[in-house]
Protein backbone atom coordinates (compact mmCIF):
# COMPACT_ATOMS: atom_id res chain seq x y z
CA UNK A 1 0.00 0.00 0.00
CA UNK A 2 1.76 3.43 -1.16
CA UNK A 3 0.97 6.01 1.26
CA UNK A 4 0.57 9.42 0.20
CA UNK A 5 2.55 12.85 1.40
CA UNK A 6 0.86 15.24 3.37
CA UNK A 7 2.34 17.94 1.56
CA UNK A 8 2.39 18.90 -1.80
CA UNK A 9 5.05 18.57 -4.42
CA UNK A 10 6.73 21.42 -5.17
CA UNK A 11 7.63 22.24 -8.51
CA UNK A 12 9.75 24.95 -10.89
CA UNK A 13 8.17 27.24 -12.29
CA UNK A 14 9.08 29.69 -14.88
CA UNK A 15 8.78 32.59 -12.84
CA UNK A 16 10.67 31.41 -10.33
CA UNK A 17 13.09 30.47 -12.42
CA UNK A 18 13.60 33.70 -14.19
CA UNK A 19 13.74 35.10 -10.47
CA UNK A 20 16.34 33.38 -9.31
CA UNK A 21 17.99 33.96 -12.34
CA UNK A 22 18.08 37.52 -12.16
CA UNK A 23 18.58 37.99 -8.56
CA UNK A 24 21.75 35.13 -9.09
CA UNK A 25 22.95 37.64 -11.99
CA UNK A 26 22.76 40.58 -10.05
CA UNK A 27 25.05 38.38 -7.37
CA UNK A 28 22.34 39.40 -4.55
CA UNK A 29 20.58 36.68 -1.80
CA UNK A 30 17.15 36.55 -1.23
CA UNK A 31 17.01 38.28 1.70
CA UNK A 32 18.90 41.29 -0.01
CA UNK A 33 16.90 41.01 -3.34
CA UNK A 34 13.04 41.24 -0.62
CA UNK A 35 14.85 44.32 0.87
CA UNK A 36 15.27 46.18 -2.21
CA UNK A 37 12.01 45.22 -3.22
CA UNK A 38 10.22 46.13 -0.51
CA UNK A 39 8.64 42.66 -0.25
CA UNK A 40 8.87 40.05 2.39
CA UNK A 41 11.95 37.19 2.30
CA UNK A 42 9.52 34.36 2.13
CA UNK A 43 8.09 35.73 -0.84
CA UNK A 44 10.71 35.69 -3.07
CA UNK A 45 11.86 32.17 -0.92
CA UNK A 46 8.24 30.82 -2.28
CA UNK A 47 8.08 32.15 -5.38
CA UNK A 48 11.81 30.92 -6.65
CA UNK A 49 11.06 27.60 -4.93
CA UNK A 50 7.38 26.82 -6.68
CA UNK A 51 5.32 27.34 -3.74
CA UNK A 52 3.65 29.93 -5.36
CA UNK A 53 3.76 31.78 -9.04
CA UNK A 54 0.88 34.22 -8.60
CA UNK A 55 2.55 37.64 -7.82
CA UNK A 56 -0.01 41.01 -6.75
CA UNK A 57 0.57 44.12 -9.25
CA UNK A 58 2.09 45.95 -6.71
CA UNK A 59 4.60 43.04 -6.30
CA UNK A 60 5.54 42.46 -9.95
CA UNK A 61 6.45 46.31 -9.97
CA UNK A 62 8.56 46.40 -6.76
CA UNK A 63 10.25 43.01 -8.43
CA UNK A 64 11.16 44.50 -11.70
CA UNK A 65 12.46 47.32 -10.44
CA UNK A 66 15.11 45.58 -7.94
CA UNK A 67 15.99 43.23 -10.70
CA UNK A 68 16.27 46.12 -13.19
CA UNK A 69 13.85 44.54 -15.67
CA UNK A 70 10.92 45.82 -17.31
CA UNK A 71 7.46 45.10 -15.83
CA UNK A 72 6.06 43.63 -19.14
CA UNK A 73 9.33 40.86 -18.50
CA UNK A 74 8.03 39.45 -15.53
CA UNK A 75 4.04 39.67 -16.48
CA UNK A 76 5.03 37.41 -19.41
CA UNK A 77 6.97 35.03 -17.71
CA UNK A 78 4.60 34.98 -15.15
CA UNK A 79 1.83 33.82 -18.33
CA UNK A 80 4.86 31.09 -19.27
CA UNK A 81 6.07 33.11 -22.21
CA UNK A 82 8.98 32.58 -23.10
CA UNK A 83 11.79 35.12 -23.39
CA UNK A 84 15.20 35.71 -24.97
CA UNK A 85 17.80 35.89 -23.10
CA UNK A 86 17.58 38.37 -20.55
CA UNK A 87 21.08 40.76 -20.19
CA UNK A 88 21.28 43.92 -18.78
CA UNK A 89 21.95 46.87 -21.16
CA UNK A 90 23.82 49.80 -20.55
CA UNK A 91 25.04 52.48 -21.73
CA UNK A 92 29.00 52.82 -21.68
CA UNK A 93 29.56 56.56 -21.26
CA UNK A 94 26.87 57.36 -18.71
CA UNK A 95 26.90 54.04 -16.53
CA UNK A 96 28.92 53.59 -13.47
CA UNK A 97 30.24 50.45 -13.51
CA UNK A 98 29.63 48.28 -10.49
CA UNK A 99 26.32 50.12 -9.79
CA UNK A 100 23.03 49.52 -11.10
CA UNK A 101 21.94 50.61 -14.48
CA UNK A 102 19.46 52.98 -15.23
CA UNK A 103 15.60 50.58 -15.40
CA UNK A 104 14.74 52.71 -18.94
CA UNK A 105 17.75 51.38 -20.62
CA UNK A 106 16.39 47.72 -20.25
CA UNK A 107 13.02 49.01 -22.01
CA UNK A 108 12.15 46.09 -24.43
CA UNK A 109 12.29 48.95 -27.10
CA UNK A 110 15.36 50.72 -25.94
CA UNK A 111 18.05 50.64 -28.58
CA UNK A 112 19.73 53.80 -27.60
CA UNK A 113 20.44 56.03 -24.31
CA UNK A 114 17.95 58.55 -23.67
CA UNK A 115 21.02 60.96 -22.07
CA UNK A 116 23.70 61.02 -24.38
CA UNK A 117 22.29 59.08 -27.69
CA UNK A 118 24.60 55.85 -27.27
CA UNK A 119 24.26 52.65 -28.08
CA UNK A 120 23.13 50.72 -25.65
CA UNK A 121 24.71 47.13 -25.31
CA UNK A 122 24.52 44.07 -23.04
CA UNK A 123 27.72 42.73 -23.95
CA UNK A 124 31.49 44.13 -22.95
CA UNK A 125 32.76 45.90 -25.93
CA UNK A 126 35.99 44.54 -25.76
CA UNK A 127 35.08 40.65 -25.72
CA UNK A 128 31.26 40.44 -25.99
CA UNK A 129 30.70 38.65 -23.12
CA UNK A 130 27.77 39.70 -20.84
CA UNK A 131 27.70 42.59 -18.96
CA UNK A 132 28.19 41.58 -14.92
CA UNK A 133 26.71 45.02 -13.38
CA UNK A 134 28.10 44.44 -10.60
CA UNK A 135 31.66 44.16 -11.47
CA UNK A 136 33.87 47.15 -12.95
CA UNK A 137 35.67 44.35 -14.61
CA UNK A 138 34.82 42.18 -17.22
CA UNK A 139 35.01 38.55 -16.34
CA UNK A 140 36.07 37.19 -18.99
CA UNK A 141 39.07 39.41 -20.57
CA UNK A 142 39.69 41.42 -17.40
CA UNK A 143 39.17 45.21 -19.09
CA UNK A 144 37.45 47.44 -17.40
CA UNK A 145 34.04 48.60 -18.04
CA UNK A 146 34.68 51.95 -18.62
CA UNK A 147 38.23 53.52 -19.15
CA UNK A 148 38.63 55.87 -16.06
CA UNK A 149 37.50 59.45 -15.83
CA UNK A 150 40.12 62.11 -15.44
Amino acid sequence: MELLSTTAKRQRTPIGDYVRTRREALQLTQRELSSRAGVGGATVYRLENGVTDRLSAKTVTRLSAALNVDESEIRAVSAGQQLGAVAPKICFPCWEPGSVPDQIWNHPLARNCYRCGSELSPKCKDCGYPILISARFCPNCGKPYRASRN
